[in-house]
């Protein structure tokens, strides 16, 4: 039980970080990152639909198929932090941008993912995915395959 809350605590958390990077310093200098969120961004500037509402859709169908595919345990899990981030997303859109400088901003939302990387991903099944996936036991192996699967 006191794992479960630390582990929900640490994605609360971690999706504040995201959030706070995608709300105010991604969206507002157009900057896009990769998967739901760079969609959201994307929709945002070309068809005005609040980043929130757009990650929330997206993850909606996306949280479907894997419903078919991977299962009901898994898709309970990602809710919670899909529900999270859509929710902090729009919370946090209401702050000003921190800088309109394009490099302080990918560097301060960057600076936030990888707070992420740290606090959230070690406590889900994609982290030991990615470990098992790399044959390593190491911490450097780890970061690597995040930041790999970032920049692709």
């Amino acid at each position: 039980m006191k794992e479960k809350v630390k582990q929900n605590i640490l994605i609360v958390l971690g999706t504040m970080l995201t959030a706070f990077s995608i709300s105010v310093f991604y969206v507002p200098n157009k900057i896009v990152s990769g998967g739901v969120s760079g969609m959201s961004t994307i929709l945002y500037h070309i068809i005005e639909i609040p980043a929130s509402v757009s990650f929330a859709a997206i993850n909606v169908f996306l949280l479907i198929c894997a419903y078919k595919i991977i299962g009901r345990e898994f898709v309970l899990k990602t809710l919670f932090g899909t529900g999270m981030l859509s929710l902090f997303i729009q919370v946090f859109s209401y702050v000003p941008p921190v800088t309109d400088n394009i490099f302080l901003a990918s560097l301060f939302g960057a600076v936030c993912f990888n707070l992420l990387d740290r606090l959230v991903y070690p406590q889900t099944e994609r982290f030991k995915a990615c470990l098992f996936y790399n044959g390593q036991g190491r911490r450097d192996s780890e970061i690597s395959c995040f930041n790999i699967s970032r920049a692709v």
